[in-house]
């Protein structure tokens, strides 16, 4: 695995070595009408039937400070949400809760904190979960997307003491797919958020919820499959898998399985030999078709139905 610094100064080559990967966005859909996000440490790519845009958080703070949490697109497309930093205070650096709005073009931050994790909107994209340090403990925090506010969620128990825990919310609004770690085993799971109650599904990582409830998808220990389960954690079975050969390694990694808005396609990131390039993979979950629909690009994070 590439160091921290070696991943930084690799995606910054990459931002100014392949642009024309988004040249050809319009054709990058198998559906009409979708928005995808692409993200690096410090910048966020949202390719539209429009076109591509690249979005920077509005501070500056050199290359995130070398922290990276997943990117968040909202259901209908309209809104991004990210957690970056913001400046060092006494060399450790701080964070918040950035949401960008695409038709107005601008940022809103929400929150300091000294650690920030994945955010993930809800279903109906009133609300953004995600697990932030704050006064030297980790909560799970939700933000109210109308209103503005932060609220810290009425259970922890079982979440992970980690920012990097939560990836999903349930179709239902009323669970998370989350990693939690037992032993030296790291485990997908589900967690009721009314309860606090914890189900695990399987060893691996990078959950994701299907849109329509169905399924949730992930990646085994080493990387080297996708599988999904039903939330109940019945009917596992391997969609993708990938080479390990010496001459031709390749993992998943990064955002985890990115899920079409109809639940039939995903999107997945596969990283080529030491992880120096990264092939984006639209995989038709109905036949098993696989597609290479960009080479040598960033990882992707998200997939929403886009409105004009």
């Amino acid at each position: 695995m590439l160091s921290m610094q070696k991943w930084v100064c690799l995606l910054a080559v990459f931002v100014i070595c392949a642009p024309s990967a988004y040249a050809e966005s319009p054709a990058f859909f198998s559906m009409p009408d979708s928005a995808v996000i692409f993200a690096t440490y410090d910048e966020v790519r949202i390719v539209t039937p429009n076109g591509a845009e690249t979005i920077k958080p509005p501070a500056e703070v050199g290359a995130n400070h070398g922290y990276f949490a997943y990117p968040s697109i909202s259901p209908r497309g309209d809104l991004i949400a990210w957690g970056f930093a913001t400046g060092v205070q006494e060399k450790r650096a701080r964070f918040t809760l950035g949401v960008y709005s695409l038709a107005e073009r601008k940022w809103k931050t929400h929150g300091d904190f000294g650690d920030i994790g994945n955010p993930v909107f809800s279903p109906d994209g009133s609300k953004i979960a995600f697990v932030a340090e704050q006064q030297n403990k980790r909560d799970l925090l939700i933000f109210d997307v109308a209103n503005e506010v932060i609220t810290n969620a009425p259970y922890l128990n079982g979440i992970p003491q980690r920012t990097a825990a939560l990836r999903s919310w349930s179709p239902d609004g009323k669970r998370f797919a989350i990693e939690i770690q037992q032993g030296e085993k790291k485990l997908v799971a589900v967690l009721d958020i009314s309860t606090g109650n914890v189900q695990a599904l399987g060893e691996g990582f990078n959950p994701s919820w299907s849109p329509n409830g169905e399924w949730i998808a992930y990646f085994d220990p080493a990387g080297a499959k996708c599988l999904v389960v039903h939330p109940d954690g019945t009917g596992s079975k391997v969609v993708k898998k990938v080479s390990q050969l010496l001459i031709s390694y390749r993992r998943f990694g990064w955002g985890g399985p990115v899920w079409s808005p109809d639940s039939r396609q995903m999107l997945l990131s596969e990283m080529k030999g030491d992880g120096d390039y990264i092939d984006v993979v639209l995989l038709d979950l109905a036949n098993g078709r696989e597609t290479k629909k960009v080479r040598n690009t960033l990882p992707v994070f998200g997939w929403a139905r886009w409105h004009r």
